[in-house]
C-alpha cells in the first residue's frame, strides 16, 4: 500500500521573482554581448514590457508597477555602466606601472599547473592624491601563495584578456586581465575593523594549519572559508562527486549555525529583541568577511536581515520574497554576480526549495510505501522511538533532490556531472557535517589554550578524518557521481518543466509516479551493466588539452595510460562513460601526464598504478598519497619485457630497458599494443604509445627490434621537432598517427616537422586540438576504424 498523499497549497509566487528573473536574463546578456546600443535597448524593451505586463495582469497600483520597473531599469543601467568602467580601466592598466600600484587580495590562491592564481582588487593613485582614481579586478599568477586580506605591492607584468573565451569569461566576470608576479616588494594588511577580522582569520589558521593534514583542511574550509587546502587535498572534488560541496561553500546553512550558538547567548540577556537581532547581525557579517565574503554568505546574510526587519516591523517574512530581493539588490550593486556560479548556484537552490519543498514531500508519499505493521505493543514502540530520525532522513533526502533538481540547469553545463549518490550521503553525512561545523565554530575561540586547544584539534581530526573517511567511500561507489555531456536544450527543457509545476501545480498519480521511477532505475541498470561489462574495443585518445590519456577497453576491462594535466581526466572518461578502472599507468611524472591521478583517486578505485622501473623513488608525497587512495598500495614498477593483458589487448613494455627516475621525457614508457580478436591469428592490429619519448628512444627500440611496421602511432611529445625524424617515420608506416595536443597550446605542437615527416610517409596525421576524442576501434576482420567526437579540441 501506498500512502494517501494530499496535493499542498501552491507555494504565492511574488512579482519580485520575475523581477529578478528579468534582472539576471538582462545582465547575462548584456555582459556576454558587452556594451552596444541596439542590444541594450532590445533588452531594456523586452524585460521593462515584461514586468509591466505581468504586474498589470495581476492587477498591482501604478506604484508598485513603477517600483518593479525600475528595479530592471536599475540593473540594466549598473551592467552597462560598470562594464563600460572594466574594458576603459583594462586600457589605462596597459599604460600604469605595475609597481605603482597596490594590490588588495580578494580570495585566496588556488593552485594551478603553473603556480598559484588569486583574485585581487588593483588600486592606483596619482602622485599629491589622496583618493585612487583607478581600480580593477585582475587575476595575480605568483610561484608562491598569497591569502585573502593581504595588500602588496608588487614587480610583475599586466596582460589584457585575450579575445579567447577564457578572455571573454574574464571580462564578463569583471575582471581586466591578469598580472604575472615576479617579485612581491611588500605586504601589509588592511585596517579597520575588517582588518581585524582578517588578522583573527589569520591567526585562527595558523592554529589550526591546513595545510598539515586533510581534516585540518576541511576544518578551515568549515570555518573559515580557506579553499587552498581543499584544493590541495583533492577534498573539493572527492565532496563534489558524492554531491557534498555545498558542506564547504559557506552560505546559508553556516550561518544560521553561527546564529543559533550566538543566539544561545544572546537569549539569556536582557535585551531588547531589536538589540539582540543586531548584535546576530553583525556577528553574522563578521564570520562572513572571515570566510572571504563569498556571494552565496552575503546573500545569505542580507535575507536574514531583510526576514528579521520585517519580523520586528510587524510584518510577515517570506523567504522567497526575501530571497528574491537580496538578489535583485546585490545584481544592481554588482552585476558581475550574474557570472558567479557560487551565486546563482546558492540564489537557485534557495529559491527552489522555497517553492518546491512541499512538493517533494507530495511525491515523496506517493513512492513511499505504507508497509503493514503487525499489532504488537513492542512494535509500534519500536516505531514510535525511530520515527524522529526516519522523518529527518527523510527530509533530508528530499531537500537535498529538490536542491539538485533546481541546480540542474546550471550544474550540468558548468560542472557537467550529476551525483547520484547525493541523497543518501547527504542523509549519511548531513549531521555529521553539521555537527563538525558546529563543534568547530564553537571551539574557535578556545584552540589558542594550551592543552585545551590540542584536546580540541584532536577530537576535530577524528570527526574530520571520519568525514573524509565516508565521503571517499560515497564517492568510489558504482553510479555514484555520473559526467553528463548535455547540451543547451537539454537544460532549458528541464527550466521550463520546473516553471511549469511552478505554475500549474499538477496533481499527479501514485501508479504513474511509481512507473517512471521504477522505469528510469531500470534503464539506469541496464546503462550501467552495458558500459561496464560490455564496452566494445577500443583504444581512446582522450582530449584532455595539453597532455596524455589513453584508455583501452575491452568488455569488462578497463586500462589508462597516463591521466593528463589536473581537472581533465575524469570529465573526459565520463564523456566516454568509462566508468571503473582495472589499473593505471603513468608513462613518467611530468604533469601533464600525471597530474590527474589526484582527480581520479576521488573518483575510481584502481588495483593498481604501475610506473617505470626505478621511478617509485621518485614520486611525491602528494601524488603517492593519491596512488594510495585509489587503489589502497603503493606503486607497482613495471619493468622492460613485461606484458599486461586487458581483455584482447596485449600490451608489451619496450622502453626502458635500464632503471630510470621518470623525471625527464627520455625516461618515458614506451608500449607496444596488439589486438588479437582470437578467431584468426592474422586478425591483429598494432600500435605503439610512446608518452613523450622522442627520436633517440625511438631509435634505441628500433634498433633492438622491438618494434617494426605499426598500423597507428600516438606520436611521442605531443609532435614537437624532436618527436621522430623522416627514416623513423618511413620504417613504421603507420597508416594513422595520432598527436594528443591541446588547442592555442603555446609550445607550438604539433611542429610542421613532425606532421610533414609523417605525412611523406604515408600516414594520415589526427590530432585532438582539432578532432577531440580520436577513438579507435579494431574489428574482426584485422581491420580498424578511428573515429574523432567533434570539430576542435580543448585548450592547452
Amino acid at each position: 500500500m501506498y500512502k494517501d498523499a494530499v496535493l499542498p497549497s501552491k507555494p504565492y509566487i511574488p512579482e519580485t521573482l520575475f523581477v529578478l528573473a528579468c534582472c539576471l536574463g538582462s545582465v547575462n546578456c548584456l555582459l556576454w554581448v558587452r556594451f552596444s546600443l541596439p542590444a541594450v535597448a532590445c533588452v531594456l524593451m523586452i524585460a521593462v514590457i515584461s514586468t509591466a505586463a505581468l504586474c498589470w495582469q495581476r492587477a498591482k497600483s501604478k506604484r508598485y508597477t513603477l517600483l518593479c520597473v525600475s528595479m530592471v531599469l536599475a540593473s540594466v543601467l549598473s551592467v552597462c555602466i560598470q562594464q563600460q568602467q572594466v574594458l576603459e580601466t583594462a586600457q589605462l592598466l596597459q599604460d600604469v606601472s605595475v609597481s605603482a600600484c597596490e594590490y588588495e587580495l580578494v580570495s585566496d590562491s588556488t593552485q594551478t599547473r603553473f603556480g598559484w592564481k588569486a583574485r585581487a582588487q588593483c588600486r592606483y593613485s596619482a602622485s599629491n592624491k589622496q583618493a585612487p582614481y583607478l581600480r580593477a579586478q585582475v587575476w595575480l599568477s605568483s610561484k608562491e601563495s598569497l591569502q585573502y586580506g593581504e595588500l602588496i605591492r608588487i614587480v610583475g607584468r599586466y596582460k589584457e584578456n585575450s579575445d579567447d573565451l577564457q578572455g571573454q569569461q574574464n571580462a564578463a566576470r569583471g575582471i581586466c586581465g591578469t598580472v604575472t608576479v615576479l617579485q612581491i616588494k611588500q605586504t601589509t594588511h588592511l585596517p579597520g575593523v575588517q582588518g581585524f577580522v582578517l588578522a583573527c582569520r589569520e591567526k585562527l589558521l595558523c592554529r589550526i594549519d591546513p595545510l598539515l593534514s586533510p581534516s585540518r583542511a576541511l576544518l578551515a574550509g568549515c570555518i573559515c572559508g580557506y579553499k587552498t587546502g581543499l584544493s590541495q587535498f583533492g577534498i573539493s572534488q572527492s565532496l563534489a562527486s558524492c554531491g557534498l560541496a555545498h558542506m564547504v561553500a559557506v552560505s546559508g546553512a553556516h550561518l544560521s549555525i553561527v546564529a543559533s550558538i550566538l543566539s544561545v547567548f544572546v537569549a539569556r540577556t536582557r535585551f531588547k529583541p531589536a538589540l539582540r537581532f543586531g548584535i546576530v547581525a553583525c556577528v553574522a557579517g563578521a564570520f562572513v568577511v572571515l570566510c572571504g565574503c563569498p556571494a552565496s554568505a552575503i546573500r545569505a546574510w542580507l535575507m536574514s536581515i531583510v526576514g528579521q526587519t520585517s519580523v520586528l516591523f510587524g510584518r510577515r517574512s517570506y523567504a522567497l520574497s526575501s530571497s528574491c530581493l537580496c538578489g535583485i539588490g546585490m545584481l544592481i550593486v554588482d552585476p558581475f554576480l550574474g557570472m558567479d556560479v557560487g551565486f546563482l548556484l546558492s540564489l537557485s537552490s534557495v529559491i527552489g526549495l522555497c517553492l518546491f519543498s512541499s512538493y517533494g514531500s507530495y511525491v515523496a508519499k506517493l513512492l513511499t510505501p505504507q508497509l503493514p505493521l503487525p499489532s504488537s505493543p513492542v512494535v509500534h514502540r519500536a516505531v514510535r522511538l525511530i520515527q524522529p530520525l526516519q522523518k529527518s532522513l527523510r527530509s533530508s533526502a528530499i531537500t537535498c533532490c529538490v536542491a539538485m533538481i533546481c541546480t540542474f540547469p546550471l550544474t550540468s553545463q558548468v560542472f557537467g556531472r550529476l551525483p547520484l549518490v547525493g541523497p543518501l550521503s547527504n542523509c549519511v553525512l548531513g549531521p555529521i557535517f553539521v555537527f563538525f561545523i558546529l563543534f568547530g565554530c564553537s571551539a574557535a575561540p578556545f584552540l589558542f589554550i594550551p592543552l585545551v586547544g590540542s584536546a580540541l584539534l584532536t577530537a576535530l581530526d577524528v570527526i574530520g578524518t571520519l568525514i573524509l573517511e565516508l565521503s571517499g567511500r560515497f564517492s568510489q561507489l558504482p553510479l555514484a557521481c555520473i559526467e553528463l555531456d548535455l547540451g543547451w536544450l537539454m537544460s532549458i527543457a528541464i527550466g521550463v518543466l520546473l516553471v511549469f509545476v511552478a505554475l500549474v501545480w499538477p496533481r499527479l498519480s501514485a501508479c504513474v509516479i511509481r512507473r517512471i521511477a521504477c522505469l528510469l532505475t531500470v534503464l539506469l541498470v541496464l546503462w550501467f551493466v552495458r558500459v561496464r561489462y560490455f564496452a566494445p574495443p577500443r583504444m581512446v585518445v582522450l582530449d584532455v588539452g595539453q597532455g596524455d590519456a589513453i584508455v583501452l577497453q575491452d568488455g569488462p576491462y578497463a586500462f589508462l595510460v597516463d591521466t593528463g594535466p589536473k581537472g581533465a581526466i575524469v570529465k573526459a572518461l565520463g564523456h566516454k562513460q568509462v566508468v571503473h578502472l582495472d589499473g593505471v599507468l603513468l608513462t613518467h611524472l611530468h604533469d601533464d601526464h600525471a597530474g590527474g591521478v589526484e582527480d581520479l583517486a576521488h573518483t575510481f578505485h584502481a588495483q593498481q598504478v604501475l610506473v617505470a622501473q626505478g621511478t617509485k623513488q621518485s614520486i611525491s608525497s602528494e601524488l603517492g598519497r593519491a596512488i594510495q587512495t585509489m587503489t589502497g598500495i603503493d606503486a607497482q614498477e613495471l619493468v622492460y619485457g613485461s606484458v599486461i593483458q586487458i581483455g584482447r589487448f596485449s600490451v608489451r613494455c619496450v622502453w626502458p630497458r635500464k632503471p630510470s627516475d621518470g623525471t625527464h621525457n627520455a625516461d618515458s614508457v614506451m608500449l607496444l599494443c596488439s589486438y588479437q580478436d582470437g578467431s584468426s591469428a592474422q586478425t591483429s592490429v598494432t600500435f605503439l604509445l610512446t608518452g613523450d619519448a622522442e627520436k633517440d628512444e625511438l631509435k634505441a627500440v628500433m634498433q633492438a627490434h622491438d618494434v617494426g611496421k605499426i598500423d597507428v602511432l600516438k606520436v611521442g611529445h605531443h609532435g614537437s621537432q624532436e618527436s621522430l625524424t623522416q627514416e623513423q617515420a618511413q620504417v613504421l608506416a603507420p597508416s594513422y598517427s595520432l598527436i594528443s595536443v591541446g588547442a592555442h597550446n603555446k609550445y607550438g605542437h604539433p611542429t610542421q616537422a613532425c606532421v610533414d615527416a609523417l605525412e611523406q610517409a604515408g600516414s594520415q596525421v589526427l590530432c585532438t586540438k582539432d578532432y577531440g576524442d580520436l577513438e579507435l576501434r579494431p574489428d574482426k576482420r584485422g581491420g580498424f576504424a578511428i573515429m574523432g567526437t567533434r570539430k576542435g579540441g580543448s585548450d592547452g
